[in-house]
């Protein structure tokens, strides 16, 4: 059984019980692929996240599918690249850790991850890469549901 795959893809149209969809600390659009899940998803996610306010940086707060085909939207406040010595790396490894937690506390069993914060954030790809893929893999060796 697959549990871990890297694709590319439209994340608007995946087909998972979850998408990751990164956000400010204010849940507003983070760059790109945060306006792209804006525009899919259904006015009322807007709404939704009015409702909640806010997502400390590394943190998930969780949404409806609102019109995606996906039960969830997980959005995470993720972090800006600036130049490395500001914990960055640690706040990603921390959005992803939440956002498989949070999955794993609802009973999600598949989560698709943008590749976040190396858009308009200018986190350096390969590093982001790096931590996306250990964290993941770390968590999986913890968890196997």
């Amino acid at each position: 059984m697959k549990r871990f795959t890297i694709q590319v893809g439209d994340i608007t149209r995946c087909q998972a019980d979850a998408v990751v969809h990164p956000v400010t600390e204010q849940l507003e659009s983070a760059g790109t692929v945060s306006e792209e899940i804006f525009r899919a998803a259904a006015p009322s996610m807007k709404e939704e996240l009015q409702t909640i306010g806010s997502c400390p940086s590394g943190s998930v707060v969780v949404t409806e599918g609102h019109g995606l085909s996906v039960k969830k939207i997980l959005h995470t406040a993720n972090p800006r690249w600036l130049g490395g010595e500001q914990g960055e790396a640690q706040i990603l490894a921390s959005c992803y850790r939440s956002c498989l937690q949070k999955a794993v506390e609802l009973g999600l069993k598949s989560i698709v991850f943008p590749s976040i914060s190396t858009g308009t954030y200018h986190f350096p790809v390969n590093l982001a890469a790096n931590v996306a893929v250990r964290t993941i893999l770390d968590f999986l060796k913890e968890d196997d549901s």
